[in-house]
């Protein structure tokens, strides 16, 4: 191999042998496929409910007054408030007075008709009679009423026009005046079993009013004895009165005896034996 002089590069010299050009692939790999999403995680307990608030108030409507104003006036409402509680008061007009035309004039209204008879003079008071049994002497058990026996008619309290006469021996009245009458009473009373048990083919009270002589109750009323405890029988009614001469009776219609028991007055607050009544009746005139 010659070398030549001027180079200096062995590679340039005349019949150098050129080194080879090396020529290196580079691969770039290939991305992967990317991974599956995890699984999501539990959701968390849910926090504790708060407390409840309190209650609100309540507000109520009440209604109040009706009232007529004059005609052509407008309609309105007054709510009266106070307390939460709207009291609503009504004003309506009233309508015009009409006309009859009876003058010929514009259609106002005719003259007055004459002034019609003076009507029967109706009663100053009504009739009423008020009668009471207390608890005054009966046995601690009660006092006791057979069947079909009468009830007490202790005390007359109240006749504010003398309609009735009382025979308190007998527990019987009678009227002094024909008519139409109301009757209101109320009875306090028990009745034992008739058994070792209940039996209700037995063991009730039953009271009414009627006519002395009659089948015919006027103002009755029933009711089963469970317990044997004195319970509180009350009933109303109306009757004619065709003949003073009938008199009346309050009676037991039990089948068997009842017991009337009621607390003693000295017993309770008061010094008013109306307080612990075993019987009150009340009748009154209708005309």
């Amino acid at each position: 191999m010659k070398y030549n002089k001027k180079c200096c590069c062995p590679y340039c010299c005349e019949g150098a042998e050129k080194p080879k050009t090396i020529i290196r692939t580079v691969y770039t790999g290939i991305t992967g496929a990317t991974g599956a999403t995890g699984a999501t995680g539990a959701t968390g307990a849910t926090g504790a409910t708060g407390a409840v608030g309190n209650t609100g108030l309540a507000e109520t409507i009440t209604l109040g007054n009706i009232y007529m104003v004059e005609p052509n006036t407008r309609a309105r409402v007054v709510d009266n408030y106070q307390n939460l509680n709207h009291t609503f008061d009504f004003f309506l007009p009233r309508g015009a007075d009409g006309f009859d035309g009876r003058d010929g004039v514009d259609g106002k209204n005719g003259a007055t008709g004459p002034t019609g008879p003076t009507g029967a003079t109706g009663p100053e008071k009504i009739p009423v009679v008020y009668f009471i049994s207390t608890n005054q002497q009966y046995p601690e058990y009660g006092l006791q009423i057979g069947s079909k026996q009468r009830l007490p008619l202790e005390r007359k309290e109240i006749d504010n026009t003398n309609i009735c006469i009382v025979d308190v021996p007998e527990n019987t009245i009678q009227f002094n005046k024909t008519g139409l009458y109301k009757v209101d009473f109320v009875v306090n009373a028990y009745t034992p079993h008739s058994g070792a048990i209940f039996d209700p083919t037995t063991d009730f009270i039953s009271v009414g009013f009627r006519r002395v002589g009659t089948d015919i109750v006027f103002a009755g009323q029933s009711s089963f004895n469970y317990d044997q405890q004195p319970i509180e029988l009350s009933a109303h009614g109306v009757f004619v009165v065709s003949s003073v001469a009938d008199p009346f009776e309050l009676v037991n219609l039990s089948p068997q005896s009842i017991f009337l028991k009621c607390p003693k007055q000295e017993n309770t607050a008061t010094i008013s034996h109306f307080v612990c009544p075993s019987v009150t009746v009340v009748i009154t005139y209708l005309g």
